[in-house]
């Protein structure tokens, strides 16, 4: 999966950059979502009446998407990158909603920075992460 992501990230010759969107499934553990996208709050949690908290650490990010590669928790951290992560439950039923995060993410994927400082794995085993 790192190669994936990875390859996603990088501006080719063949393959261009592309955009990320991740959809957090209901059997991930995660406690969050993440907006990236203008207007993204009000088309896709307009009935959200909680708190919109930022993380600043990566050590939050970790916490609250245990589940998820090191390589999308380095590019969540890095601001200069627009992911977004949605929950399946604010999707399954929206078609809509799918579309309009779809068409953010591929417009978003040329201004993207991704970070790629980390080291492309050779297998995607991790002991401390359970799948």
């Amino acid at each position: 999966m790192d190669w994936e992501l990875k390859s996603s990230m990088i501006d080719g010759t063949i393959n261009k950059k592309s955009g990320i969107l991740i959809i957090d499934l209901p059997t991930t553990s995660s406690t969050s979502w993440q907006t990236a996208h203008y207007d993204e709050k009000d088309t896709i949690y307009p009935d959200y009446q909680g708190g919109w908290t930022s993380f600043e650490t990566k050590s939050q990010y970790i916490s609250h998407y245990p589940e998820m590669p090191e390589r999308i928790i380095d590019n969540l951290h890095n601001h200069e990158a627009a992911i977004s992560v949605v929950p399946w439950s604010y999707i399954e039923n929206s078609p809509n909603k799918l579309a309009w995060l779809i068409e953010a993410t591929a417009n978003s994927r040329s201004t993207n920075k991704y970070d790629l400082s980390r080291p492309m794995r050779m297998n995607n085993y991790n002991p401390n992460q359970f799948w």
